[in-house]
């Protein structure tokens, strides 16, 4: 099973679909690239930006955000919002997204509560994938066994390399992709690390989600 996707920084994920689906929209992205769908994880400001999510649609995109983020986009965006609330199980434009909880590490305190974010489980075009926005591996997310999962990794208030290697493990993710490094902390050599200590684990994984 070939399971497509672009990393475009940061924690921007395009799958192209069809339906075309984004992930956190934000930064450098190219104008010409426009999504059918897009996912907001929760409402920090490097994966709820209205102006990177807008620069991404078109005038028929859905956009879909946890109850935490709707007044904003509901505010942006009117009826093209849909609301995902855990456990929703959504048919957007042909894509099947499911709702799961999602919560930061617990060294990050109240940084990423239980309840204020989402993560999804996305079936497209014949493929599967987890996005985990800056959650950790929980109970819900065992066992997935997604074609693609992007893992968190630049540490902090997100996993760190080490814990998002066991995180791909637990969900047994067939191919594990990290994100979040780099652009924040300055740490670009995380993504590789992380690539390394899940080969460790048995888990097949690439360095960098790739731009081509």
């Amino acid at each position: 099973m070939t399971a497509p996707f672009r990393g475009l920084g940061h924690a921007t994920i395009l799958v192209p679909g069809p339906p075309s689906v984004a992930v956190d929209p934000w930064r450098r992205l190219d104008d010409k690239l426009k999504a059918d769908v897009v996912l907001v994880t929760h409402g920090h400001f490097d994966h709820c930006s209205e102006d990177d999510i807008a620069a991404m649609s078109h005038e028929r995109t859905i956009v879909v955000g946890p109850p935490s983020v709707e007044r904003r986009l509901r505010a942006a965006f009117g009826g093209r919002l849909r609301v995902a609330r855990e456990g929703d199980d959504l048919d957007v434009l042909g894509a099947r997204v499911r709702a799961l909880p999602a919560e930061g590490p617990p060294r990050a305190g109240g940084f990423h509560p239980r309840g204020d974010g989402a993560s999804y489980f996305v079936s497209v075009a014949g493929a599967t994938y987890l996005f985990l926005g800056d959650s950790v591996a929980l109970r819900e997310h065992e066992m997935l066994a997604p074609d693609v999962a992007f893992f968190a990794v630049g540490g902090l208030a997100v996993m760190d390399p080490g814990e998002a290697a066991d995180a791909a493990a637990l969900v047994r993710a067939k191919l594990a992709v990290p994100v979040h490094w780099g652009d924040l902390n300055g740490r670009f050599d995380l993504a590789a690390r992380f690539a390394t200590l899940c080969r460790g684990r048995g888990v097949a994984a690439q360095a960098k989600p790739g731009k081509e």
